[in-house]
């Protein structure tokens, strides 16, 4: 409930008007939440939407981190060659309550497309982590 909660909040008071979004729910799984994979504006019409597909999202188990990471990559690529950016900064969100997830590939996944870190890692987790998985997660946000 509280991450639910925490990414309908950003949705409604941190987009605006100009920026662009796409939502990839992940599960054992990854799909967009909102679109085909194209950035869209982050207009009323589409933060509506985007909030709707928050509260009827389920978790299912595992995430599936890679396959969501690499499809959020891929959605920059193709936004930017569809011209749907807004071309300046760039930001990945992950919102988890996981506490086992094997951080290490996605690790490479981000280093993989972002060589030059021009896109901002933010990773709000909603368990109690600890031991190597809390460095893990510290490691993947300083990306």
């Amino acid at each position: 409930k509280l991450l639910k909660s925490t990414a309908r909040k950003m949705v409604e008071l941190i987009l605006s008007d100009s920026d662009f979004v796409a939502a990839i729910g992940v599960g054992t799984t990854a799909r967009y939440l909102t679109c085909n994979g194209l950035l869209q504006r982050a207009e009323i019409a589409v933060k509506n939407r985007l909030t709707a597909v928050i509260d009827q999202f389920q978790p299912s188990g595992t995430s599936n981190w890679t396959q969501g990471i690499r499809m959020a990559f891929q959605s920059y690529e193709m936004s930017e060659e569809a011209e749907l950016s807004a071309g300046c900064r760039r930001v990945l969100v992950i919102f988890t309550d996981e506490t086992s997830q094997d951080l290490d590939l996605p690790q490479k996944v981000i280093t993989q497309y972002d060589p030059k870190r021009k896109v901002r890692v933010y990773v709000f987790s909603f368990k109690r982590n600890e031991g190597l998985f809390q460095d893990k997660l510290s490691k993947l946000a300083c990306l």
